[in-house]
C-alpha cells in the first residue's frame, strides 16, 4: 500500500504518507470503509495538501486503485470461521434439552477450544462515533459541490457560472480555477462551457480581434461576477477612466480598500462623539481604527501616492486638481498610479499599451 502511495505520488510529504499508511493500517478504520469514496473522505484531504502540483482527480484514482488492490482483497481474502467436527454421531432424542440456546450450544459449540464474543462497550461507542463522524462528512462534502450554475445580467453581457464553494476559501497566494462558463454580449455568444486558470505569478495576455469578448470578459472578472475567492484583491484598468471632482491624489488613495474603509469608521465616530463626548462606544471604536491606521502605516500612504503620481508626471499643483480637468491621457496615467499604489494580487490592464 505504501509503495504504491510513494509510486503515484512521489512527492507527498513523509509525515504525511505515514500518517495515511498508518490511518489504513488500523482495522477499526478499515471496517468503516465500504467503497472508494469513503477511502477518499478518510485520506483524500491529506493527500491533497501533502503533495504538491497534483489534481484532486489523481486523488481519487489513487483511493480507487488503493480500495480495489488492498482493502477490498482483504475483505474477500478473509478466512472463513473454522469448522467444527464431531466427534461422533449426536442424537438429539437422547439430549436433555432445556432451551433453545442449550441446544445451540450442544450442538454447533462441540469439544474443541469454543469461542465465546463479548461486546467492548468503549470500541461499540468508538465505532458508532466514527460512523457519525463519517456521516457528518459526507454531508459537509455534498455542501461543497458545486452550486447550479446562475446567470449574471449587466450592461456588460450575461455571465453564467457554476460555482465551487470549495474556491471560495483560497489564500492571496493561490491559483484561481474558473469553470464551466457562458458568457454572452446581448444575444451573441462571446464564451460556452469555457475554464479559465490564472496560476500565482503568471502574466497572461488576451489576443483576438475587435468584439471578441476580451473587455466583457476583463470586466465580468473585475466585478467579481465570475467566482474570484475573496482572499484576492484586484483592480482593473480599463480602457477610459471617468473623470470626476474627486481630486487626484485622493483617487489614487480610494484604492486601498482597507485605508478607505477605515477613513470612513473614523468620520462616523467622530460625528458621534461630536455630539456626545462621553460616548464609551464611539471611543473604544476611534481607539480600534486607530491601532488599525497604525498597523498599516496609514500615515505613509499620502507620501507614497504622491511619490508614485511625481514619477508619472504630475506636479504638486496637478495632484491637488480634480480628475474632471484632466484629458483622456492624462487619467490613463492615474489609473495607472492607482495600480502601481495598490499592488493588487490580480491586475488587470484593458489594452495596457494604450499607457506606454
Amino acid at each position: 500500500m505504501e509503495a504504491l502511495i510513494q509510486r503515484e505520488l512521489p512527492g507527498l510529504d513523509p509525515c504525511i504518507l505515514d500518517y495515511v499508511t498508518g490511518v489504513l493500517g488500523d482495522e477499526g478504520t478499515l471496517e468503516d470503509l465500504t467503497s472508494s469514496e469513503d477511502l477518499y473522505e478518510v485520506v483524500g484531504p491529506f493527500l491533497l495538501n501533502g503533495a504538491p502540483d497534483v489534481e484532486e482527480c489523481q486523488i481519487v484514482k489513487l483511493c480507487e486503485r488503493l480500495y480495489e488492490s488492498h482493502i477490498k482483497r482483504e475483505e474477500s481474502s478473509a478466512p472463513s470461521p473454522d469448522e467444527t467436527v464431531l466427534s461422533a454421531p449426536i442424537q438429539i432424542s437422547n439430549m436433555k434439552i432445556v432451551d433453545d440456546d442449550m441446544l445451540s450450544a450442544n450442538i454447533w459449540k462441540a469439544a474443541k477450544n469454543e469461542n465465546v464474543t463479548f461486546v467492548d462497550r468503549q470500541k461499540l461507542e468508538k465505532a458508532e462515533a466514527k460512523i457519525k463522524e463519517k456521516a457528518e462528512r459526507k454531508e459537509k462534502r455534498e455542501a461543497n459541490k458545486e452550486a447550479p450554475a446562475k446567470a449574471i445580467h449587466n450592461d456588460s453581457g450575461t455571465v453564467q457560472q457554476a460555482v465551487n464553494k470549495r474556491d471560495q476559501h483560497l489564500t492571496a497566494k493561490s491559483d484561481i480555477h474558473i469553470n464551466d462558463i457562458d458568457l454572452m454580449y446581448g444575444e451573441k455568444k462571446l464564451l460556452l462551457d469555457t475554464s479559465i486558470t490564472i496560476n500565482y505569478g503568471f502574466r497572461y495576455g488576451l489576443v483576438g480581434r475587435n468584439g471578441l469578448g476580451k473587455s466583457t470578459l476583463m470586466n465580468a472578472i473585475a466585478k467579481r461576477e465570475l467566482a474570484i475567492p475573496p482572499a484576492i484583491s484586484l483592480l482593473h484598468v480599463a480602457q477610459e477612466v471617468e473623470g470626476t471632482d474627486t481630486l487626484a491624489i485622493a483617487s489614487v488613495l480610494e484604492c486601498h480598500t482597507e485605508l478607505t474603509a477605515l477613513r470612513e469608521r473614523e468620520r462616523k465616530a467622530n460625528e458621534v462623539l461630536a455630539k456626545d463626548e462621553g460616548n464609551e462606544a464611539a471611543s473604544k471604536e476611534l481607539s480600534d481604527v486607530f491601532a488599525k491606521l497604525q498597523e498599516i502605516e496609514a500615515d505613509r500612504a499620502e507620501s507614497q501616492a504622491a511619490t508614485i503620481l511625481s514619477g508619472l508626471g504630475f506636479t504638486s499643483k496637478m495632484q491637488g486638481m480634480a480628475t474632471k480637468e484632466f484629458s483622456g491621457g492624462w487619467r490613463m496615467r492615474l489609473a495607472l498610479a492607482r495600480a502601481l499604489f495598490t499592488q493588487p494580487d490580480l491586475l488587470l490592464l484593458d489594452e495596457p499599451t494604450n499607457m506606454l
